[in-house]
């Protein structure tokens, strides 16, 4: 059965998460995200490269999946609605929106 979501409601917690109150993951090298969380954006702490799945993939409109984005120290970046985010290399602190587990 397809999964169904009700993008004003994922956009609360959007807002929520902004604010850091769902928390986050600090992942260095050879660090896979726990199983079950959705990350909306990374801090990069020192230069690393991730791979990571869309938890919300939308075929026609953007990527199912990114492989080997190289990241710079310092750098802020939006994933969305990110999951099962690898870290090759440094150390990046990985914001969650969601957590099922």
């Amino acid at each position: 059965m397809a999964t169904s979501i009700n993008i004003p409601d994922y956009g609360k917690k959007f807002e929520i998460a902004s604010i850091g109150i769902y928390g986050h993951n600090i992942l260095s090298g050879g660090d896979t995200s726990p199983i079950g969380r959705v990350y909306h954006a990374v801090q990069v702490l020192s230069d690393c490269s991730i791979s990571y799945e869309s938890a919300f993939p939308v075929p026609t409109n953007s990527d199912l999946t990114v492989t080997s984005l190289p990241l710079s120290q310092g750098s802020t970046i939006i994933l969305g609605c990110a999951k099962n985010i690898v870290v090759t290399g440094g150390t990046l602190v990985a914001h969650l929106i969601s957590i099922t587990d």
